[in-house]
């Protein structure tokens, strides 16, 4: 995906031998923890390289963060590629993926129990 291909350029970036020693404070804003994880995912294909990565992060900001009622339509959009700017309805894999995450999240759901309770 997009994402898994910024997050695989970020981690060289910031793998590469002049940024190597420098810690890394991670900022994300509404939907960025989607983009997170495809970086932690990234570092946990490196081994030992992408360990030593996970190591420099020092903190984090997380800004304006979805709740549970936003990411149906923001993760369907955010991982599925195909999607034309400014048209909210989105491709068909996009809006399947929606339901499917609305279907999940439901108030009967077994994740929105979790996050409730947490």
């Amino acid at each position: 995906s997009r994402g898994e291909s910024t997050m695989k350029c970020i981690a060289d970036v910031l793998s590469a031998a002049d940024t190597r020693e420098r810690p890394i404070m991670v900022q994300g804003f509404s939907a960025g923890a989607f983009m997170y994880g495809n970086l932690l995912t990234e570092l946990g294909r490196r081994g030992a390289e992408g360990a030593d990565f996970a190591a420099r992060i020092k903190g984090s900001v997380w800004d304006s963060p979805v709740d549970a009622s936003g990411v149906p339509f923001g993760l369907s959009r955010a991982i599925m590629d195909g999607g034309v700017a400014g048209r909210s309805e989105g491709t068909v894999g996009q809006r399947l993926l929606q339901s499917a995450l609305e279907a999940y999240l439901s108030p009967s759901g077994p994740m929105r129990q979790y996050y409730q309770a947490c």
